[in-house]
């Protein structure tokens, strides 16, 4: 019961509004992106999760780092860590009520992740995530651009700036 009730925290705040509005991930939360402005950030929190939210608008890209904080008990086995990555998936979306066109589960330095591509309502524009898992935490990296290639390009370029403030991240398929 405990962990349905966790879940649905962690969909909750990830189909939240705030999370658009401002979004979050650096510093004190172990996690480095190259934003390509200034910064607005925000928190939110649901029962046992909390949610960090950063984020930079520059034109009509919308750049986004997320992380949450769940009880270490969820994240402890790889089954769990998968359930976690799929219950991120569903809240963001849900928010951003996208479809998936790609999906891949990563190694980003040695932790769980996924990178996917989500084709938005509005066909001028999709979204690029990252998703990670680091001990208890799940960091979540957002572009939302148009369809075009330079956009595509900035867009890969702010996901591969993400970094574990221990290292670099970099991705390897499973």
């Amino acid at each position: 019961m405990r962990v349905h009730t966790t879940l649905a925290a962690i969909a909750a705040l990830a189909v939240s509004t705030a999370a658009f509005a401002s979004p979050a991930a650096s510093g004190s939360h172990r996690f480095h992106a190259d934003f390509p402005g200034k910064t607005t950030v925000s928190s939110a929190s649901t029962g046992p999760v909390t949610r960090r939210t950063e984020s930079c608008r520059v034109g009509s890209m919308l750049y986004v780092v997320r992380t949450f904080t769940v009880p270490e008990s969820l994240a402890r086995t790889a089954t769990k860590k998968q359930t976690l990555l799929d219950t991120v998936r569903k809240g963001t979306l849900s928010k951003l009520h996208g479809k998936v066109v790609s999906e891949t589960n990563v190694t980003v330095s040695g932790k769980p992740g996924r990178v996917m591509f989500i084709a938005l309502p509005n066909v001028r524009f999709h979204a690029m995530i990252k998703s990670l898992i680091d001990g208890n935490r799940i960091y979540e990296v957002i572009v939302i651009h148009p369809n075009d290639r330079g956009s595509m390009v900035a867009a890969a370029n702010f996901l591969n700036s993400a970094k574990l403030t221990t290292g670099t991240v970099t991705l390897t398929k499973k």
